[in-house]
């Protein structure tokens, strides 16, 4: 009789015993907790829409993983498939003629109040595209202060289907053919038909030009090392506009208009190109072919600042500034 008791005295300390409502509270949290174990690893991950979310990327040459990868909105601009052959980074060469598709932005800078007083012009015909006209001031405004050369000059810019076959005539007549045919591109596939070419005689310095005209939007189009991509030999004195941050991207990567072109071709909306300026600007760039149809609609980050070029050749090329790397400061838009 006295080992039952210390037996049951034992059982005792184990635990309490449990009455039927202490039973059905303890069943229910079990079935609760199994519940919930089993929907954390079974339910399905929420996911923005394709059309409105899109992953960015790492500013260094690998990539971030996945999941460190931050997301911003997205907004759709549709674009006339007939402006493919429209701006800054257009591509006129011995292959992709140009279709005088901007003339309307021509300009004459003889008698011009917008010209700046640090170049001249070789006729009273000389002219270019509006909107590159301050660049094109700061440019030389800058390369005078440098080189305390006043005497630089502007021997050619826009040019007319005309104007160009009497030049390639001229040449001709002068040179031969052979030798006309290295420098005179064929009308309708000169640079100097977008209005975005110049010709400048630099007199007391030709190595200013070629190194800082990057900071102005503008590249040496026609190396002596490029000249089998782009069909002209080497003219020292030929510059064209592409614009920020390209000019800046080419010039550092060894690019000329073809090659960089190509590069993009490369790099699609879900993969673009990321370029960080010296200047500490973020952007990045991706290739959208023309769609079908008479429109093509093209995805932006919204609320950043970006500019869409056709390439001429059969789509369109898309710039976004995406502002400040994190490096510099924080990454800014439109909306803030």
């Amino acid at each position: 009789m006295a080992r039952r008791r210390r037996i049951t005295r034992y059982n005792e300390r184990i635990g309490p015993d449990l009455t039927p409502g202490m039973m059905t509270l303890t069943v229910f949290l079990a079935v609760a907790v199994i519940l919930s174990v089993y929907f954390a690893f079974n339910a399905e991950p929420q996911k923005p829409a394709d059309d409105t979310y899109v992953n960015t990327w790492s500013a260094s040459d690998t990539n971030s993983p996945e999941t460190s990868k931050p997301k911003y909105e997205t907004t759709t601009v549709s674009v006339d498939n007939d402006e493919v052959d429209t701006g800054y980074l257009v591509l006129v060469n011995g292959e992709h003629e140009c279709t005088f598709a901007e003339d309307g932005k021509i300009v004459l800078l003889y008698g011009n109040e917008d010209k700046g007083e640090s170049y001249g012009l070789a006729t009273a015909s000389i002219a270019c595209r509006s909107d590159v006209l301050d660049d094109l001031n700061r440019m030389l405004d800058a390369y005078m202060a440098a080189t305390e050369d006043g005497g630089s000059i502007i021997n050619s810019g826009y040019r007319t289907l005309e104007d160009q076959t009497q030049i390639l005539n001229d040449r001709i007549e002068s040179d031969g053919e052979e030798e006309a045919y290295k420098y005179v591109a064929l009308p309708g596939r000169s640079e100097h038909h977008t209005g975005l070419a110049f010709d400048i005689a630099a007199q007391q310095d030709r190595t200013w030009l070629p190194q800082y005209c990057r900071e102005y939007g503008f590249i040496q189009r026609y190396r002596a090392d490029k000249e089998e991509l782009t069909g002209i030999a080497y003219e020292y004195w030929h510059y064209r506009y592409v614009g920020d941050p390209h000019a800046e991207i080419m010039m550092t990567k060894n690019l000329c208009l073809e090659e960089y072109i190509s590069l993009i071709w490369d790099h699609p909306f879900s993969d673009p190109y990321e370029f960080d300026t010296e200047g500490g600007e973020r952007y990045i760039i991706y290739y959208v072919p023309c769609g079908d149809g008479e429109k093509t609609e093209i995805q932006v980050p919204a609320g950043m600042e970006y500019d869409i070029s056709g390439d001429n050749v059969g789509g369109f090329i898309v710039t976004v500034d995406m502002g400040k790397t994190p490096e510099t400061g924080d990454v800014t838009s439109e909306a803030d």
